[in-house]
């Protein structure tokens, strides 16, 4: 009974995230890095030098990306027997009246943002920063 318990907690805790799930890509290919404006005679090329850039961190975001995002969502911190889970309580109101974002940055300070948009109704995120044997993070984001 004692081994059961904890387990169903875990269960409980993940299914009352479970509406929607997001898992980030573990790295950002470089040879989609692109330049844009160049100004005048310049041409502009994004150089990493062979490497893809790597998964740094995920999180929720306050408004619309074409334009300049209105707000970062701080988290809940906690950390884990795998890592890391941030929750994102309320966000409701952190956003109103803007659109939902959840985002995924990579390099060195996650200069790249892959970001996609959360359904309109989402009242809750949570973030889980699984370990890998690289020294990185995979993350899954799991929203109600």
């Amino acid at each position: 009974m004692k081994r059961i318990l904890p387990l169903l907690c875990a269960l409980y805790s993940q299914a009352a995230f479970a509406d929607t799930k997001i898992t980030c890509p573990d790295v950002y290919p470089a040879n989609l890095l692109a330049t844009k404006g160049v100004p005048g005679k310049w041409k502009g090329i994004a150089h990493v030098p062979g490497q893809d850039l790597a998964l740094q961190s995920a999180g929720v975001l306050a408004g619309p990306p074409q334009q300049q995002p209105q707000g970062l969502q701080r988290g809940v911190e906690k950390k884990t027997k795998k890592g890391l889970e941030i929750e994102f309580p309320a966000l409701d109101a952190f956003t109103e009246p803007l659109e939902k974002w959840m985002y995924c940055a990579y390099g060195g300070g996650g200069e790249v943002q892959l970001l996609q948009k959360l359904p309109g109704d989402t009242k809750a995120c949570k973030a889980e920063f699984t370990r890998t044997p690289y020294g990185s993070y995979s993350i899954d984001m799991a929203c109600k």
